[in-house]
């Protein structure tokens, strides 16, 4: 249940001469495409072999893999079915990257835990982080959609016809979840699904 946006933000930072995620990984001693070719591989672990994935990224952490090694290691905790501890992750490293000028990856992060939320059954929770996320990009209907369900699943019903009805007029042709075929654990990689 999340969008393409952290990988492509990542993609287009690369293609910049940035690391994906800026600051921290700027401090590493690798180059930025050893930190992004870290982070592609982590990632892949963490979704096709969660428990690998989780110890891979706790090693680049250890060596300084920053904002990328947290990430990747909220993703498989995702993957490994420990929702509340990957929430708890994502959103400290949404708070981390509020200083950053990437606000698509930020987005992205914040996203990705109000889905982690969700799977933990934590409503209340979900719903602060999906409203924090519609701060940042108010127009968003994939997120309207998902603060929607996650409004009805806590029995606010005329909150989420509220998120709804404002997702319809935005863009009233919209077909639910086109173009994120896994929105629950962040970004495949282009081309598969």
């Amino acid at each position: 249940m999340t969008h393409a946006r952290p990988l492509l933000a990542a993609l287009v930072a690369l293609a910049l001469g940035f690391t994906p995620f800026g600051v921290a990984a700027a401090r590493a001693q690798s180059s930025p495409a050893e930190q992004a070719r870290a982070y592609q591989n982590c990632m892949i672990l963490a979704r096709d072999a969660p428990t690998d994935g989780l110890e891979s990224a706790m090693s680049w952490a250890a060596r300084d893999g920053g904002d990328g090694a947290r990430h990747c290691a909220a993703v498989a905790l995702i993957e490994l079915g420990q929702y509340r501890e990957a929430a708890q992750r994502l959103e400290r490293l949404a708070a981390d990257l509020r200083d950053t000028e990437n606000t698509a990856l930020r987005l992205g992060v914040l996203v990705q835990a109000g889905q982690a939320w969700i799977l933990a059954g934590d409503t209340t929770r979900a719903h602060a982080v999906q409203s924090a996320a519609l701060d940042i990009a108010p127009d968003d209907v994939e997120l309207l959609l998902d603060r929607a369900i996650t409004r009805a699943t806590a029995r606010n019903y005329r909150a989420a016809v509220n998120d709804l009805s404002r997702a319809r007029r935005l863009a009233p042709g919209h077909r639910p979840g086109r173009g994120h075929p896994d929105r629950r654990s962040g970004p495949r990689q282009p081309g598969t699904t």
